[in-house]
């Protein structure tokens, strides 16, 4: 890295800054490259939009990032709640043409320019201005187009009244009036050489290629729409909005730019069930280049914070291709001097899936998706790196090998599982040991196929702190005019007990349900919801997503997923109705006087009393009482007086080596190193109970006495 600090002589500062307390790097780029790129003279992004018709209230920026404000974080779940789960993310992009020049548009947090600009770029292949953009159009795009499904449905219902003889609009619609984002979608756009540009997508009702009429933003209410051939829209509440990466230079990373045109929809559902508390992100990206891409990646940038950022893991599932964070114990602690809100015990999870990546080569010899063919046609690259790196400044002296991207180098090794110093990522510990073998997912678990080892940040010892993933999808070859699409999605979930590992297990569930929604082309009604469980009274045969409706019969204590319909009272993961011990923990179940009392509240426990008699409420059960006080004295050791208050007197025919003393659950209380016949035992720190007392010679138990402490 020296030497291209001194071929650019690289001068520059680097300050801090906080955005809702966190410390972001600001630095300036400018002064990084001297050979700035002017582009097309755009400014930045400036657009913002709330998707917000779920459990869920995320801003939705005009560039490729996301979920935050400038300052602070964006990403609320439960909406209204003041506490957020995310602070920012962004699409990264990266690859090299066919002179090696890399090429990079990305986004972090503006500190010193964008890499990406509003408005598509020119589509004409036969136009000189052909992959450019100007500022007028990227003015006309700073823009979110904000819809509805309502929105559409009363649209459609009002034309057919309209149309219909019998239909008077002015009654069954009285006042009502096209919205503007149906009027002003901006479906189609004309060229300065007088074409029509395709752009968010619509139905063509007149099939006369332009939006107007009785055409509309393009939800598949008809049932004609299919996700695999046509651009539709999805979920409850769509936001549409365009942007490229030549309206400018990339201040960013100083990387060249590509020749993308993305086209992008963000999406939600308005259910209240794990579906509402997720968010789904769909861009087509398109190469207006005339050049190729080589060795591209396409990723997705994150910075999680659950809560506060301060306590936070990461990992991923490479199975289901999904990145998540969590907190590093279970109490993510609000932090007044910070300005955050926590989420107090068991603590939520949220994740990124990646469900749809970009086309893979041609017989490239790889298993993109990782569904055992290779080179199947239409083969999709799903998750293919995870990586992470932390919240940590940068400077020219210790340039780190895992902190916050500087160079367009450095955002492409990241997508590409390359620290910063040009190391790949290795297996164990913190990913940066290069004795360790490579690998291509950060803290996996136990889900990396190339490995049997479990590894996340737990087993790695790892302190808890502020993190940054990173998911890809590369290496692929992006040629001229490619079209790709990206389809990723925001998973969230809370357990009720048992910890964050919790909270990450049935994040894994709630992402198994939305892959399930990816794969049946978001079709919310492909779900009936109802009780799926065959234990219950209700059970549901034709439900495949349960809404917690279930009636079950008396006896049956657990559900289908083994959950505790009546809870849990002590914890210890033995449901209230079968445990032996329902306030008392008592994991292991024993009970060694098989009377269905567990040994842990058993006032009784060698002795069967399924009753639990204790008349004089001294904590120990008749039947123990009346046991002990006639067996007193029958043994190779005397002990008097027995039951006794404050001493008691041990007399054996055998010399005594050793004396353990257990308390009525098997916990050895005290052990008494002796080498005599007698010795007097005080009560000491002894509670009143029942107590067991070995008498050990050579190792070997040769008396055994209950004495009971008054």
């Amino acid at each position: 890295m020296n030497y291209i600090l001194s071929l650019l002589c690289i001068v520059f500062t680097i300050s801090s800054n906080l955005f809702s307390a966190e410390n972001v790097l600001k630095i300036n780029k400018k002064k990084l490259n001297p050979l700035e790129r002017i582009g097309g003279g755009c400014a930045a992004p400036s657009s913002s939009t709330y998707l917000d018709v779920g459990n869920v209230r995320a801003l939705v920026l005009g560039g490729g990032d996301m979920w935050w404000d400038l300052s602070t974080a964006q990403y609320e779940v439960p909406k209204d709640g003041n506490i957020h789960s995310i602070f920012a993310g962004a699409l990264w992009i990266g690859g090299l043409d066919d002179s090696n020049n890399l090429k990079v548009a990305a986004m972090t947090y503006r500190t010193a320019g964008v890499d990406f600009f509003p408005g598509p770029l020119n589509g004409n292949i036969e136009s000189p201005e052909y992959g450019s953009v100007n500022v007028d159009v990227c003015n006309e795009y700073d823009n979110h187009w904000s819809i509805k499904l309502s929105d559409v449905e009363a649209f459609l219902d009002y034309n057919t009244c309209v149309s219909d003889p019998n239909c008077s609009e002015q009654i069954i619609y009285p006042g009502y009036e096209i919205p503007d984002v149906i009027t002003n979608w901006p479906a189609s756009r004309l060229n300065v050489d007088g074409t029509y540009d395709y752009l968010a997508p619509y139905v063509d009702v007149n099939a006369d290629g332009e939006f107007n009429n009785d055409d509309y933003p393009a939800y598949n209410i008809a049932g004609n729409l299919n996700c695999a051939n046509d651009d539709m829209l999805y979920g409850d509440q769509s936001i549409w909005w365009v942007f490229n990466d030549r309206g400018n230079f990339h201040g960013e990373t100083s990387g060249a730019d590509i020749g993308l045109e993305i086209q992008a929809q963000a999406f939600a559902y308005k259910t209240v069930d794990e579906l509402g508390d997720m968010t789904f992100y769909s861009y087509k990206i398109i190469n207006r280049s005339t050049e190729t891409l080589n060795e591209t990646y396409f990723g997705q940038w994150v910075d999680p914070d659950v809560g506060n950022y301060q306590d936070d893991y990461i990992g991923c599932d490479v199975e289901l291709g999904l990145g998540y964070c969590y907190n590093g114990d279970n109490n993510d602690e609000s932090d007044a001097l910070q300005g955050v809100n926590g989420y107090g015990e068991n603590p939520p999870a949220v994740g990124v899936d990646f469900f749809r990546g970009p086309l893979a080569d041609n017989n490239d010899g790889i298993d993109n998706d990782r569904d055992g063919e290779v080179d199947e046609e239409g083969e999709q690259i799903i998750m293919s790196k995870f990586v992470y790196y932390n919240n940590a400044a940068w400077d020219t002296d210790i340039y780190d090998w895992n902190n916050d991207p500087v160079f367009a180098i450095d955002y492409y090794n990241y997508l590409k599982g390359i620290w910063t110093n040009g190391q790949p990522m290795t297996y164990g510990g913190n990913g940066g040991v290069a004795t360790n073998p490579e690998c291509d997912f950060m803290f996996p678990g136990l889900s990396d196929p190339n490995f049997d080892t479990n590894w996340d940040e737990t087993t790695a010892g790892n302190t808890p702190s502020d993190r940054r993933f990173i998911q890809s999808a590369g290496p692929f070859t992006l040629e001229p005019g490619a079209v790709n699409y990206i389809t990723t999605g925001v998973v969230w979930a809370r357990a009720e007990k048992g910890g964050p590992l919790a909270s990450v297990q049935k994040l894994k569930e709630a992402d198994q349900l939305a892959q399930t929604l990816f794969d049946n082309c978001f079709d919310i009604n492909y779900f009936v919801y109802g009780c799926t469980c065959d234990l219950a009274l209700n059970y549901n045969e034709e439900a495949n997503v349960d809404n917690g409706s279930c009636n079950y019969p008396e006896g049956v204590f657990e559900d289908c997923q083994n959950n505790c319909i009546y809870g849990d009272i002590d914890n210890d993961g033995i449901c209230t109705g079968i445990d032996n011990c329902p306030e008392n923990n008592n994991a292991s179940q024993s009970d060694s006087d098989s009377d269905g009392i567990g040994n842990a509240c058993d006032n009784c426990v060698q002795i069967y009393n399924p009753e639990q008699t204790d008349s004089d409420n001294d904590g120990i059960g008749d039947a123990c009482d009346e046991v002990m006080l006639q067996e007193i004295n029958n043994y190779t050791v005397e002990v008097y007086p027995n039951p006794f208050s404050y001493e008691t007197n041990i007399k054996s025919v055998k010399k005594i080596e050793t004396a353990n003393i257990f308390n009525i659950n098997g916990k050895l209380i005290k052990s008494i190193k002796l080498n005599d016949y007698t010795f007097s035992l005080n009560r000491d720190n002894l509670e009143t109970g029942l107590y067991f007392i070995t008498f050990e010679k050579d190792n070997i138990i040769f008396d055994k006495q209950t004495i009971i402490l008054k």
